[in-house]
């Protein structure tokens, strides 16, 4: 998939942490609608809906809890997290179960098994976000997981570092004792090393102001300098970037919104629970995070004026105009093709401007379709139920023409 939140349609849609119920199918009324530019007249009763709502959602206010808050919080913190291909443009396969938000210190597990989640937690971990890629090729490739950690003070930051530190060097993760190491353009970083089958790997806590920048890298051992580079080319990046985050006092975690500029309302909403990473609103940097080729998305965002993506069962990408929501989808449906080898297939009966395209999997035919409404895109996608894949397009597509009227 271009976007890896987009899960099969034959489950529910995203994964486990904010829960949203849908409501029931319908029609909306309405006469001439446009896409791409064309005025067509779109009868809603021709177009094949199934039980997908069709009406945009009453507006989201805020979130209303203090630990679902820590969601958004770290959602918000994405876009101030650097992008593995930023640190090395070789790092460009996507480790989607890496890139999450973190919204405690026992959610670390993902990252760090053993004591470092209790850890965390013990000294006061507020919230973070995590990203990862590797290099194309076999088990032995260079990868990088890139993570910023808040905790309430820099003080805190600073013994969390140490004691999260501490707590790898006493782990044995499969092949001994991790040992102490050194990077030498970053003297402050708590790094240990390890090796095993023929692979380095290093983790490294840095403190800095509040935050704690955690980074691990691997690397075959011929190439171990590279870890050692990485880890501090990371820092550098990171550094300056998390300081410009607006980061939110704890205590008015609940009154965080959940929809920035009434954009996931248009979204399709998930049946069943999601992961702390959906239910979302992201910027540039905090949607490229999670898609195919991130410095690409970067790139697009840019060029076609788009400034935001919402995240639910169906994604939807606000542009400036209407042109440059066509731009975008036009550059997303030839990057699937060309990076994801995925070929034309049928398109949503009825739905001007909508395209669908397939491939096959190890687990079966996965489609992928987009469609374009004035200056939102929806983007959705799934395994092996291209009619259902349809119905929830033509609901997105009245979804969308709502959005305009």
């Amino acid at each position: 998939m271009r976007a890896t939140k987009l899960a099969p349609i034959a489950a529910a849609a995203i994964a486990a942490a904010l829960v949203l119920t849908g409501c029931g199918g319908g029609t909306t009324t309405g006469q001439a609608v446009k896409s791409g530019g064309d005025t067509e007249t779109v009868d809603p009763a021709s177009l094949d809906t199934g039980t997908f709502p069709t009406t945009p959602r009453p507006p989201f206010t805020t979130v209303g809890d203090e630990f679902l808050g820590r969601s958004v919080e770290g959602q918000r913190m994405a876009e101030f997290v650097v992008l593995p291909p930023e640190v090395d443009p070789t790092l460009t396969e996507s480790a989607s179960m890496s890139t999450y938000v973190i919204k405690d210190g026992k959610s670390l597990g993902i990252l760090l098994p053993g004591p470092t989640p209790q850890v965390a937690a013990d000294n006061g971990m507020l919230v973070g976000f995590s990203t990862a890629r590797s290099t194309p090729g076999k088990a032995n490739d260079s990868s990088l997981v890139h993570a910023v950690l808040r905790f309430p003070d820099a003080a805190a930051a600073t013994k969390a570092a140490n004691a999260m530190h501490q707590s790898v060097l006493g782990y044995d993760f499969g092949n001994g004792l991790p040992a102490v190491g050194k990077v030498n353009a970053l003297p402050q970083a708590l790094a240990s090393t390890s090796e095993s089958g023929g692979v380095f790997s290093a983790n490294a806590f840095t403190p800095h102001n509040e935050y704690v920048i955690y980074t691990y890298a691997s690397a075959p051992v011929a190439q171990k300098n590279w870890a050692a580079d990485v880890i501090a080319k990371a820092y550098e990046l990171q550094a300056p970037m998390i300081e410009k985050f607006p980061a939110t006092d704890p205590a008015n975690y609940a009154n965080l919104e959940i929809d920035v500029d009434g954009v996931l309302r248009y979204t399709l909403p998930t049946e069943g629970s999601q992961s702390t990473s959906s239910l979302a609103v992201y910027g540039s940097r905090g949607a490229a995070h999670s898609s195919t080729n991130a410095l690409a998305n970067l790139e697009n965002f840019t060029r076609t004026g788009t400034t935001h993506q919402a995240v639910d069962a169906t994604n939807v990408y606000l542009s400036e105009t209407e042109e440059g929501s066509q731009q975008l989808r036009d550059a997303f449906l030839a990057e699937m093709k060309t990076e994801n080898d995925m070929a034309e297939d049928a398109a949503p009966p009825n739905v001007p401007g909508a395209a669908c395209l397939s491939a096959k999997t190890y687990s079966g035919t996965e489609y992928y379709c987009l469609v374009q409404f004035g200056k939102r895109l929806g983007e959705l996608g799934g395994l092996d139920n291209l009619p259902e894949l349809h119905q929830m397009a033509a609901a997105q597509y009245l979804i969308l023409q709502a959005a305009e009227d």
